[in-house]
């Protein structure tokens, strides 16, 4: 099966193994993906595996996932997203929404190269102001 990771497609081939959590007593899927790196990626599912499409479903849902979480870490780490304190859920959508937004504007941007001054935090900061 060909896999994008790391904005790579890579030749990867998949196992599954049925185990047991001990904790639990019950049965779980252990999903091992070869060919990304040194050692396979482990996947653990409670989804029915009944044929092989199945286990290119859960490694491709995977790797989606991934790439979200990694979006996510780049908005706290670089945005400072996660100093931002809000008391409703409406509120960190609305932060959340504008803060893409703005990476969004400044991609844009970066890519007729006009050449952005000041700090984009302003933007969040008054954003904030009226959150």
């Amino acid at each position: 099966m060909k896999l994008m990771f790391q904005g790579e497609e890579k030749d990867c081939y998949a196992s599954v193994l049925k185990v047991q959590i001990t904790s639990k007593k019950k049965w779980i899927n252990l999903v091992l993906v070869y060919g990304l790196g040194e050692t396979p990626m482990m996947l653990a599912s409670n989804i029915t595996i009944k044929s092989k499409e199945d286990v290119i479903k859960i490694a491709r849902c995977y790797l989606n996932r991934w790439r979200i979480e990694e979006y996510f870490k780049f908005k706290k780490q670089e945005y400072k997203f996660e100093n931002f304190r809000v008391r409703t859920l409406n509120a960190i959508n609305n932060l959340n929404m504008m803060l893409t937004y703005t990476i969004g504007l400044i991609g844009l941007l970066s890519e007729q190269k006009i050449y952005i001054t000041g700090k984009i935090s302003f933007l969040i900061y008054i954003f904030y102001q009226f959150s």
